[in-house]
C-alpha cells in the first residue's frame, strides 16, 4: 500500500514539475518577445517620429518658440508600457502682466509597440494628461498624423499665450 501512495506522490510531483517548467519556459518566451517588440518600438521612434519632432523644434525655435522632445525608452520589466516620445512648446516666460507667466501647449504624447504610434495629446496646458487620442497609425506612416498633431499643439501654445495676454479667441 506504502508503494502505491509514493507512486502517487511521485507522479503527482513529476507533473506538478512539468507545469512549473513549462510556465517557466513560456514565461521566458514571452519576455523575449516583448523585449523585441520594445526594441522594435524604439528603432521606430528613433527612426520616424524623432527626425519629424526635431524638425519642427527647430522651425519653431527659429521663430522664437522653444520646444522640448522628452523620451522614455527604457521600460522597466513587469511595469508594462511602451516606449514613448512627448512633445511640448513652452515659455518664455511673459512678464506683460503684474504676475510672470509662461505659456505653454498642450502635451503630444508619441507611443510605440512596434507595430503602431498611438498618438495622443493632453486635453490643457496646465494638466498633463494624455487623454486625448489622436490616433493610432502603423509604424512607417505616422508623419501626416504627427504633422496635425504637431500643428494642434502649437495651436494650443499661441492659444494659452492669448489666454494670458487678455487677447479674445476668434
Amino acid at each position: 500500500m506504502t508503494d502505491d501512495f509514493r507512486s502517487m506522490a511521485s507522479k503527482a510531483k513529476q507533473a506538478h514539475d512539468a507545469r512549473v517548467s513549462q510556465r517557466e519556459t513560456e514565461k521566458e518566451s514571452e519576455k523575449a518577445l516583448r523585449k523585441e517588440k520594445i526594441e522594435k518600438a524604439v528603432d521606430a521612434l528613433r527612426s520616424e517620429v524623432l527626425p519629424i519632432l526635431n524638425e519642427a523644434v527647430q522651425a519653431f525655435s527659429d521663430e522664437g518658440v522653444p520646444c522640448e522632445i522628452d523620451y522614455q525608452f527604457e521600460i522597466e520589466e513587469g511595469l508594462g508600457g511602451w516606449p514613448n516620445v512627448t512633445f511640448q512648446c513652452f515659455g518664455p516666460e511673459d512678464t506683460s502682466k503684474s504676475r510672470a507667466f509662461t505659456p505653454q501647449s498642450i502635451k503630444l504624447h508619441i507611443e510605440c509597440n512596434g507595430q503602431n504610434h498611438v498618438v495622443k495629446t493632453s486635453s490643457h496646458p496646465i494638466l498633463q494628461l494624455s487623454n486625448k487620442e489622436v490616433g493610432v497609425v502603423a509604424v512607417g506612416k505616422a508623419k501626416s498624423l504627427l504633422r496635425r498633431a504637431i500643428h494642434s499643439t502649437m495651436e494650443s501654445y499661441f492659444s494659452h499665450l492669448d489666454m494670458i495676454r487678455g487677447v479674445p479667441s476668434s
